[in-house]
């Protein structure tokens, strides 16, 4: 019974759940040193919800701006979500414009343009970037990722500074899948309140618009 309990915690995917799984009871001086306690699970909420006001704040003032400008695209952003409230049953094309609109919005207005990250120590051969780059990052040291030079690449994104949308729906964009939004980072490292970030900004724009 634990070892299914524990099999059915491992496939969780809410954060306050992983967080719970982190503490402990057990008297072991190892697992209680490298467990959560109560309060630094309230602190990483409070972070998760509170980090992100800014960049998010930043991002719909962006999207406010496209809006005011765009007379044709607000109309067909509105009337997205004016068909999808008499609607029975919503479809989540209304959702998916709207996502498309807030990754371009970010695309153009990355909210944070760079972030920094501290190479860990592996050997001394540093980390190979292979052929493609020619580089080998020694470690101890500082890379900066520049979001806003990525996010403007044509050969990702072509006309990278003409405002479409289109780009990231699927039905449009004439591949498998839409082009890879670098403006909450990636890897390991991306941003964990991008999700959160995401449906705060869906839900205001549904709201205004």
């Amino acid at each position: 019974e634990d070892d299914e309990c524990s099999r059915n915690w491992d496939q969780k995917k809410c954060l306050i759940e992983r967080l719970l799984r982190a503490t402990t009871t057990s008297t072991d001086a190892a697992a209680k040193s490298s467990s959560l306690t109560e309060e630094a699970i309230v602190d990483n909420i409070f972070t998760l919800v509170f980090a992100g006001t800014d960049t998010t704040a930043s991002v719909l003032t962006s999207a406010f701006f496209e809006l005011a400008n765009n007379d044709v695209l607000r109309e067909k952003l509105r009337d997205c979500v004016e068909k999808d409230e008499v609607a029975e049953n919503s479809n989540g094309a209304t959702d998916e414009s709207l996502h498309a609109f807030l990754s371009e919005v970010q695309r153009c207005y990355p909210a944070a343009p760079f972030t920094m990250r501290n190479i860990a120590y592996t050997d001394d051969n540093g980390i190979d970037l292979g052929d493609k780059y020619g580089r080998v990052l020694p470690g101890f040291n500082i890379t900066y990722a520049i979001a806003g030079t990525l996010l403007d690449d044509e050969n990702s994104y072509p006309d990278p500074s003409h405002f479409n949308m289109d780009r990231w729906l699927k039905s449009k964009s004439g591949d498998s899948k839409p082009p890879q939004n670098w403006a909450f980072g990636g890897g390991c490292r991306r941003c964990p309140g991008r999700f959160l970030s995401v449906a705060e900004s869906v839900a205001l724009l549904r709201v205004m618009l």
